[in-house]
């Protein structure tokens, strides 16, 4: 089954490009599936809290939830929970925990020499992991960022010149971490999201095809 991650700057159009494929795909999972495993999501939600202390706040909060995240996904690669078939279904993962180290990286948690880190981009690469790394010009970037209404993020309230070094430093940390992969493809957005979906398609067949 795909085991596959979409990375990329926020509004680079993760999510169309997930929504796309999964409809393009059958049997496709877009979540870790915790369900499966409610003893390693507690476990790791515990860990969690030893790790980042009792959240005050809501940034707080959501660095409690990616860091429970990242310890979920190592637990449950470890089990077996989450392998090259288990689940019985195509694993298509949007801010999953790829996504999440970069942030833990931001938020100065963890280093991708740290060995959480490194356990993690083993697993994933162990279960065939594919990180599909989206790019998009930098002046649309900014506008399709603004232009959220009802989601602030970070970018939408800095300058022209800020947002180019924020948008930057996340290309680097995107750089660095792709290095540690096995497989990767890196995608250009294209005019609609219909072609971006069939140039995604086209890398992930051609990766798979080397397996």
């Amino acid at each position: 089954f795909l085991r596959a991650e979409i990375l990329g700057t926020t509004g680079a159009g993760k999510s169309t490009l997930a929504r796309g494929l999964a409809h393009e795909m059958s049997n496709v999972r877009t979540g870790l599936p915790y369900r499966k495993s409610p003893v390693a999501m507690i476990l790791s939600a515990a860990q969690a809290l030893k790790i980042v202390g009792l959240p005050r706040n809501r940034i707080d909060i959501q660095v409690w939830k990616n860091t429970a995240q990242l310890l979920f996904f190592r637990r449950a690669c470890q089990k077996g929970v989450i392998g090259q078939t288990s689940p019985a279904s195509h694993l298509l993962l949007d801010q999953g925990p790829l996504f999440q180290l970069i942030l833990a990286g931001k938020e100065g948690l963890f280093a991708l020499e740290s060995s959480l880190a490194e356990d993690v981009l083993k697993h994933f690469n162990r279960i065939g992991g594919i990180g599909i790394n989206l790019k998009m010009d930098r002046n649309t970037l900014r506008q399709r960022v603004v232009d959220r209404t009802g989601q602030p993020t970070r970018g939408a309230e800095i300058s022209d010149s800020a947002f180019e070094a924020f948008a930057t430093d996340y290309d680097t940390r995107f750089q660095a971490l792709t290095s540690a992969l096995e497989r990767t493809c890196e995608i250009t957005s294209q005019p609609t999201p219909e072609q971006t979906v069939q140039a995604a398609l086209e890398n992930i067949a051609e990766i798979r095809k080397q397996l």
